[in-house]
């Protein structure tokens, strides 16, 4: 009994071991931009040939009854509306994309802006 214990525990330490090798090389990768998370709202792809390195943001406040629109790299994204919920595209302090939550929009949402 105490050897079926003893490779239980075994098996326990070694999962753990290994989420916490993935965790830890999941930071590092994102930390350096790779592993950013997927902005599917909006995107397109810049004309051929343009890249952007640094986030640019045309919307830097957020104004909801702005449409704002980031680029970045090979991709640029827009505000979007899904129903009557704004989502915005933003630079946050480390230069990447982000998405913001959804903001009910009380008039509605047409063309990425509150009305």
């Amino acid at each position: 009994m105490a050897g079926k214990t003893k490779n239980n525990n075994l098996i326990y330490v070694t999962i753990l071991s290994a989420l916490g090798i993935l965790s830890i090389l999941a930071l590092s990768l994102n930390q350096s931009g790779i592993l950013d998370p997927a902005v599917v709202y909006g995107r397109e792809p810049l004309p051929e040939g343009e890249y952007q390195d640094a986030c640019t943001d045309t919307d830097p406040q957020n104004k909801f009854e702005v449409k704002g629109m980031v680029k970045y790299g090979r991709n640029q994204y827009e505000d979007v509306c899904i129903g009557d919920k704004l989502h915005q595209v933003f630079c946050d302090s480390s230069l990447r994309v982000r998405l913001s939550g959804a903001y009910d929009c009380r008039n509605g949402c047409s063309d990425g802006v509150c009305l």
